[in-house]
């Protein structure tokens, strides 16, 4: 697992079918409550730039990323492995 302050110091390492997991703004820390692979994404493509498209495991639409002070962490196949569906 390697977690990223920003999703600007993600970018500069990120490839294309990553875990990840985002970090919340608000109360409760996206990090730390991770109870199943609905909590996740998948990096779909993306630019060194500013843009990362991302889809929410299961779903339908990819999503492009318009907040870059959130905390990024990359989960390894393990971890993701062993996370429950529901």
């Amino acid at each position: 697992m390697k977690t990223y302050n920003n999703l600007h110091e993600y970018l500069k390492h990120f490839k294309v079918g990553d875990k990840i997991v985002l970090g919340g703004r608000g109360i409760l820390d996206g990090l730390k409550y991770v109870s199943n692979k609905y909590d996740t994404y998948i990096v779909q493509s993306g630019t060194n730039a500013s843009e990362l498209l991302i889809k929410a495991y299961m779903g339908r639409k990819t999503l492009s990323t318009k907040v870059f002070n959130q905390q990024v962490e990359v989960l390894t196949d393990e971890q993701f492995k062993s996370l429950t569906i529901y």
